[in-house]
This record gives C-alpha cells, structure tokens and sequence, in this order.
C-alpha cells in the first residue's frame, strides 16, 4: 500500500491476457515494436497504463472496485457493497472516492483479457434446504426477469442408479455496479445432478 487507496486490479498479480505468448501469436498483428513491449516479464506491470488508458476511453463503464481485506474474500463474493464509501472507480475517475481520514484502503476487482477490459460483478448465494454430502459445483443463468436458471454437476462417483439432487431453497443475486439486489424463491425445488431448472422471483 502506498496511498489513500490501493487499487489491485485481479489481485494486483497476474493479469488475464498476460499468459500468451506474444512473440509466436501477436507479432505480425500488433508490429515488431509494439509487440517487443509485450515481453510475458512485463506484461503485468505493463497492464496498469493499458487499465489507465481504458478507464479514460470509457468513463462511465463499470470500472467500480470493491474494499476489501484481501482477494479471497472478494472473490468469494463478500466485499460487493458500495456503503460506506467503500466502492472507487479505477482509473481516470479515481479521485472521486473520498479518503474521510483513512489511508492505505484497498480495493479490488476483475478485469477481461481484452478490451473494453471492465467487467460486471455480482455476488450470487444459494441457500439449500437439503443436499445430502454432496459437494455442490455449477453454473447459473440470470436473466432480468422473470428469474434464474439454476444447473449444477455432482462430484460423487458412487451414484450408480439414481442422480443426486439439491433442494434449493432461494437465491440471492446483488449487482455491483447499481447495487441492486434480487431475490429468487425456489421453496425446496428439486434440482438433478446434470440438469437445470428455472427459479422465479419471489
């Protein structure tokens, strides 16, 4: 930390986009020159100006990060409330955020690989009301209304005969960048290992 606020933009480490390699992939595209500045050792660093340069085309995009106390719990979805001052823009519009006597702040969000780079946060939980030991992964689709479309995927391996199933019983969607927040009533909807169902608002 060296300021009022410390910006770390996809954990102020790796960046996306930095893992190709240049020479092989962009050279004929981007010119000798341009591409010699993309060496994989300065391509994070380098990100920093390319953010900078982007939050100025686009200032009004979602460029919004988040307080936090570290990377882990923001991307666990913890730290998306803006109350509290605790929201700043990247970039060009950064001295909006007001400091109110505090130093060394942290703020964190994600970034894309490519341009327009800016991404949309959310913070998604899903209560159940019963899902045995399996361990729970899988996706989401949220649409505006009139709900969610729920699907996930069972790790367990000695479900021969039947599919495993979760109970939901709602979930939980806060925007980012409007902070808004919708809620979905699924009052113990079957879910199957491997398949989807739409959950309603409430």
């Amino acid at each position: 930390p060296v300021g009022h606020i410390d910006f770390y933009p996809n954990g102020g480490k790796w960046q996306p986009g930095c893992t190709r390699n240049i020479f092989n992939q962009d050279i004929l595209s981007m010119g000798i020159i341009e591409a010699g500045k993309w060496t994989l050792a300065a391509c994070h660093h380098m990100r920093a100006p390319i953010l900078f340069t982007a939050t100025a085309a686009n200032p009004d995009a979602d460029f919004l990060a988040y307080e936090c106390d570290n990377y882990d719990e923001f991307k666990a979805g913890r730290c998306l409330s803006c109350a509290g001052n605790k929201c700043a823009r990247l970039g060009i519009r950064a001295s909006e955020w007001k400091p109110e006597g505090r130093t060394f702040v942290k703020v964190w969000s994600d970034t894309q690989a490519t341009k327009p780079f800016y991404m949309h946060h959310y913070s998604v939980r899903v209560k159940l009301s019963s899902s045995g030991f399996d361990k729970q992964t899988g996706s989401m689709t949220w649409w505006e209304s009139p709900g969610v479309r729920l699907s996930w995927k069972s790790n367990s391996w000695f479900n021969f005969f039947s599919k495993p199933k979760i109970m939901v019983d709602g979930v939980t969607v806060i925007e980012g960048i409007n902070q808004r927040k919708s809620t979905y009533c699924g009052n113990g909807l079957s879910i199957e290992s491997e398949s989807s169902r739409s959950i309603p608002s409430c």
